[in-house]
């Protein structure tokens, strides 16, 4: 009865040690590609948030040009 619980602990565990492996032979490439790319972007000192901000303000201008307010309805270009 021992053997029989102690053989299927060790199914298990060998079961949970090759299904981390497999995961980690699919995570560990995608983590080293993020690593270095994270790496090249500090290197180049592009500042990703001001670029947002710069797309945030031009979609801004096109809702707003887009879809006028009544108030502003009565202007004209």
């Amino acid at each position: 009865m021992a053997l029989l619980s102690a053989r299927q602990c060790v199914a298990g565990a060998a079961a949970k040690y090759l299904g981390l492996r497999s995961m980690m032979v699919l995570l560990g490439p995608i983590l080293w590609g993020t690593l270095l790319a994270d790496v090249v972007i500090q290197m180049l000192g592009t500042d990703y948030a001001r670029i947002l901000r710069a797309i945030y303000a031009f979609a801004q201008i096109r809702i707003t040009r887009t879809y006028r307010l009544s108030s502003d309805a009565n202007r004209s270009d």
